[in-house]
């Protein structure tokens, strides 16, 4: 991102940073600088909650083995968040419909990080203004540093991003779809996503429209889900839904749905405004019973 003029937070790596937290302005982030399922990050205060965060991420290993062994301590960034996925075929980068992703396991976003609570489609933060300078000032230089570095391929691009008083900046870019972003953007879509990809991995030019509507995504998860919780619960009720879900974490055992995992069931609102695309996705994930249920309950309000 710094090479290649990418607006993003400023940060520093560390392996030992015990002996930085005097000199930092908090709040700050303190990531994992390895593969954490996107729930290695902690937004500190002050420098005691520093320290226990260093000490559970690099002593304790509260995730995954060598995921810690180094952190980034970076710019607490404030604003709302956006993600965008997009095509690149080689030449030039299509984006999707943005979304709003929402992280955080309790309401009004507090809480520990998980890999996804919920999403809305469009994003309602993002106005022409915003999408501009997302294209200047995010998209346009990772194209210029794609092709600098030669980098030709065939990819979804996903881009997490935080829309500030002063700016976009981006925060997190993957080579992937995101989950649940994904179902919220793809349930729009009217291009053909098959016909799509055949046309990236042929560096074919891409145009990608959607449907004039929204979607919101209510994740149904298992409860305690992201620290230790309990699965292998049955699923029922989903006989009776009448929109689209997606089956995130559970494992299909003589006819009946099981849980096994800790995001279990994404179900699917679609509408003409925020609080039709609510009531829709909530009036299903209230026919939908498994044992320990948990859902955040303010997902497309905020």
């Amino acid at each position: 991102m710094k090479k290649y003029g990418v607006r993003t937070a400023a940060y520093a790596y560390f392996s030992d940073a015990v002996a930085y937290l005097d000199e930092l302005n908090y709040p700050v982030v303190i990531k994992a600088s390895g593969l954490a399922s996107g729930k290695g990050v902690i937004i500190t205060q002050d420098k005691e909650f520093s320290f226990k965060a260093l000490e559970l991420m690099m002593k304790d290993k509260i995730f995954s083995p060598g995921a810690a062994d180094e952190v980034i301590i970076e710019e607490c960034l404030q604003g709302k968040e956006a993600s965008v996925l997009s095509v690149f075929n080689g030449k030039e980068i299509s984006p999707f419909l943005s979304a709003k992703d929402h992280k955080k396991i309790g309401e009004g976003e507090t809480g520990s990080n998980t890999g996804g609570i919920g999403v809305v489609a469009t994003n309602p933060h993002i106005s022409e203004a915003i999408w501009q300078d997302f294209d200047e000032n995010i998209l346009t230089p990772i194209l210029q540093g794609l092709s600098a570095e030669n980098l030709s391929f065939a990819s979804v691009i996903f881009v997490g991003l935080m829309i500030t008083e002063i700016g976009v900046y981006l925060l997190e870019d993957n080579l992937r779809t995101g989950d649940p972003e994904k179902q919220s953007i793809f349930t729009l879509m009217e291009s053909d996503f098959l016909e799509t990809i055949q046309k990236a991995i042929k560096r074919e030019s891409i145009e990608i429209s959607s449907k004039p509507a929204h979607s919101c995504v209510a994740v149904m998860d298992s409860g305690g889900y992201p620290r230790p919780y309990r699965k292998e619960y049955e699923i029922t009720g989903l006989e009776t839904l009448h929109t689209s879900y997606y089956i995130a974490g559970a494992e299909k055992e003589n006819d009946r749905w099981i849980t096994s995992a800790g995001r279990v069931l994404n179900i699917i609102g679609i509408g003409t405004s925020a609080q039709e695309v609510y009531k829709n996705a909530y009036e299903a994930v209230k026919k939908i019973s498994f044992t320990d249920t948990f859902y955040r309950k303010g997902i497309g309000l905020s």
